[in-house]
């Protein structure tokens, strides 16, 4: 990723999720070479706490947001936390809650929150250009 001149890079959340010393490593690793370190999570609520609490060096996090709740284990917490944090620009992963949910309404759903970039999944051409257009115009608004 250094060699592609990545700007953001950010550590997988099976590494994230365990708070373990190896995340700040990483982390300062990633920002020793002038890349923002950012950090996924799958365990969202406690990974960011212990995130903020030990003051890492994670500038960016990719969490999975979507309106059915799923995998953010707390929706209501994480809404909260993500809310809570807008000096801290946020991704969200699992918009479309693995295609159970419109996307007019995953990112009306997401415009109402403190996220600031959306990784969308797609299968083919046509669904890429649908689902773009309608993430545009709803994070537009």
């Amino acid at each position: 990723m250094i060699d592609l001149d990545a700007k953001i890079i950010y550590v997988h959340a099976s590494i994230s999720d365990q708070k373990s010393d190896r995340v700040n490593k990483l982390l300062e690793d990633i920002s020793s070479r002038g890349i923002i370190p950012g950090l996924a999570v799958h365990d969202p609520v406690p990974t960011l706490n212990y995130v903020f609490e030990n003051n890492l060096n994670a500038k960016t996090f990719l969490v999975p947001f979507n309106t059915k709740g799923m995998m953010m284990i707390d929706q209501q917490k994480l809404e909260a936390l993500v809310d809570s944090k807008k000096e801290i620009p946020f991704m969200a992963m699992k918009t479309l809650a693995a295609g159970t949910i419109e996307p007019t309404v995953a990112y009306e759903y997401i415009a109402k929150h403190n996220i600031r970039a959306v990784i969308i999944g797609m299968v083919d051409v046509e669904e890429a250009r649908n689902v773009a257009e309608i993430a545009l115009k709803a994070l537009q608004k």
